[in-house]
Protein backbone atom coordinates (compact mmCIF):
# COMPACT_ATOMS: atom_id res chain seq x y z
CA UNK A 1 0.00 0.00 0.00
CA UNK A 2 1.28 3.46 -0.82
CA UNK A 3 2.00 6.25 1.83
CA UNK A 4 -1.17 8.10 2.62
CA UNK A 5 -3.60 5.36 1.18
CA UNK A 6 -4.43 3.97 3.96
CA UNK A 7 -6.46 5.76 6.45
CA UNK A 8 -8.64 3.04 8.51
CA UNK A 9 -7.20 -0.39 10.29
CA UNK A 10 -9.79 -3.08 11.25
CA UNK A 11 -8.55 -5.46 13.43
CA UNK A 12 -9.56 -8.51 15.06
CA UNK A 13 -9.93 -6.12 18.39
CA UNK A 14 -10.04 -2.88 17.37
CA UNK A 15 -10.32 -0.24 14.86
CA UNK A 16 -7.44 2.49 14.16
CA UNK A 17 -7.40 5.76 12.16
CA UNK A 18 -3.98 6.52 10.44
CA UNK A 19 -3.19 10.18 11.19
CA UNK A 20 -2.34 12.36 8.78
CA UNK A 21 0.75 12.99 9.33
CA UNK A 22 1.40 9.18 10.77
CA UNK A 23 0.54 7.24 13.50
CA UNK A 24 -2.14 5.50 15.28
CA UNK A 25 -5.17 6.38 17.15
CA UNK A 26 -7.27 3.96 18.46
CA UNK A 27 -10.70 5.00 18.13
CA UNK A 28 -13.11 1.53 18.77
CA UNK A 29 -12.92 -1.65 21.00
CA UNK A 30 -14.72 -4.83 19.90
CA UNK A 31 -17.02 -6.15 22.37
CA UNK A 32 -14.99 -8.02 25.25
CA UNK A 33 -11.56 -5.85 24.78
CA UNK A 34 -9.94 -3.81 26.94
CA UNK A 35 -7.19 -0.98 25.77
CA UNK A 36 -4.50 -3.14 27.46
CA UNK A 37 -5.73 -6.19 25.64
CA UNK A 38 -5.20 -3.97 22.32
CA UNK A 39 -1.51 -2.57 23.57
CA UNK A 40 -0.43 -6.45 24.67
CA UNK A 41 -0.74 -7.32 21.09
CA UNK A 42 0.05 -4.42 19.18
CA UNK A 43 3.84 -4.07 18.35
CA UNK A 44 3.10 -0.14 17.40
CA UNK A 45 2.64 2.66 19.43
CA UNK A 46 -0.63 4.49 18.93
CA UNK A 47 -2.68 7.30 20.87
CA UNK A 48 -6.29 6.53 22.74
CA UNK A 49 -9.63 8.39 21.84
CA UNK A 50 -12.65 6.09 21.94
CA UNK A 51 -15.46 7.58 20.33
CA UNK A 52 -18.25 6.02 22.53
Amino acid sequence: TALGVVNLIITDLCVFEVKQGGGLVLTELHPGVAVDDVRAKTGAPFDVALKR
